[in-house]
């Protein structure tokens, strides 16, 4: 939220207590699904309702609220970040690795309950994050990284020297996509199509055998995945990496996300298929039954986007609706409970959704006006709207604050 738009009332000042602090975020109430605006006077950001309860009330106070807004959005572990409209990256939550990338000695930047610019970085086309290490991908097709590093740099190669801004990884072709997961990363070349892996065993990287067409999406985690013109590959090791076809065999697939312990694949009629343990339903099939083989999602025949979080999974829809099964222990599958559930239920909600991306315990997803919103855990402020104590059980606005929105 910047500046130059603040101009809330003398009386809701005064309600407020004093001017200085006061932080504000749209969502919904959780006890009675009403949209209503969350005014916070600190960083633990303590949700005040008195006084809002008139709809000019809320009109007022939503004129000043401005939404953070962005093309794409990763979510790590705990911590998320997104390349807004105009190519630059801001990131929010844990930070303990460097991975917010910005700057300063590890020891001394704390966590950022909410989105945070890095500085210097332009021309971003994606940004992939996880729990050690963030990277981006910028137009040129050249990489840079933060966090973490020495995953993938061998010259910075020191646990103890964490890269807190970010750097360019040298000795790369042009990369065409790439992903991050679990300690390990992975790029496919844009003129090649050859995927090379790193991790801390490995880095100065190991390619990936087994692939023989056009690579159109990459994932890592509890497999490494690939689509290898439409067809589903992945494997296990890194010291010997063979891409391999299920089996049976996914041949029609637009997408894949790997997650925690399971993996899904977005299919080009619009349903979902996934594998792996299913120990809160995040296979979606209505049972509880780990499966080796690709089982189909139930009810989902018109999806979009398709993202597999540790033990959950979400997915948008044709009708920008988003629907998500699996644990669901903070609030992540955003439909208003605690109860986790092993088929598609839908996160009611005012936004329309196109993209989703769906984190350790927590999701954010991005709607038709490019607004970002997030939901679930809330500790160490991954859900980055300055709140570390509240889980938020239905999708909450992400607000464009790192200008300051201090009054």
């Amino acid at each position: 939220m910047k500046k130059n738009y603040i101009f809330v009332t003398l009386a809701l000042l005064i309600l407020l207590g004093g001017g200085s602090g006061i932080y504000l975020y749209k969502g919904l109430d959780q006890n009675t699904n009403i949209d209503k605006i969350y005014i916070d006077k600190t960083v633990t950001a303590q949700a005040a309702y008195s006084g809002l309860n008139t709809v000019n009330s809320m009109v007022n106070v939503y004129n000043t609220w401005q939404p953070l807004k962005a093309d794409v959005i990763s979510t790590g572990n705990s911590n998320t970040c997104a390349v807004l409209e105009e190519g630059t990256v801001q990131c929010w939550g844990p930070n303990e690795y460097g991975q917010l990338g910005v700057g300063g000695r590890s020891y001394q930047v704390e966590n950022n309950p909410y989105p945070k610019s890095i500085q210097g970085l332009i021309d971003v086309v994606d940004v992939q994050t996880d729990g050690t290490l963030s990277c981006a991908l910028l137009v040129d097709h050249t990489v840079k990284c933060w966090g973490d590093v020495s995953i993938v740099d061998a010259t910075h190669y020191n646990s103890w020297e964490y890269q807190l801004s970010p750097v360019l990884i040298t000795g790369l072709p042009a990369v065409k996509t790439m992903a991050i997961g679990r300690d390990t990363v992975c790029f496919a070349m844009l003129n090649t199509d050859e995927v090379k892996c790193f991790d801390r065993n490995h880095n100065q990287g190991v390619m990936v055998s087994g692939l023989s067409g056009t690579i159109s999406s990459l994932t890592i985690g509890v497999k490494t995945c690939v689509l290898d013109n439409q067809i589903v590959k992945c494997w296990n090791d890194i010291n010997n990496p063979i891409a391999t076809p299920l089996s049976p065999s996914i041949t029609n697939a637009t997408s894949v996300s790997s997650g925690g312990v399971h993996s899904c694949a977005l299919l080009s009629t619009g349903g979902v298929k996934c594998w792996g343990l299913n120990s809160y339903g995040q296979l979606g099939d209505g049972t509880y039954n780990n499966s080796s083989t690709p089982i189909t999602v139930t009810g989902i025949n018109s999806a979009t986007a398709i993202s597999a979080g540790s033990y959950h999974t979400c997915a948008t829809l044709a009708n920008n609706t988003m629907k998500c099964w699996g644990r669901n222990s903070y609030g992540q599958l955003g439909n208003g409970t605690q109860t986790s559930i092993n088929t598609p239920i839908l996160v009611p909600s005012e936004f329309a959704f196109k993209a989703v991306s769906a984190g350790g315990d927590h999701t954010c997803g991005i709607d038709t006006e490019d607004r970002i919103a997030c939901w679930g855990r809330a500790e160490y402020g991954s859900l980055g709207n300055r709140n570390t104590t509240n889980n938020q059980y239905y999708p909450v606005g992400v607000a464009d604050v790192d200008d300051s929105c201090n009054i």
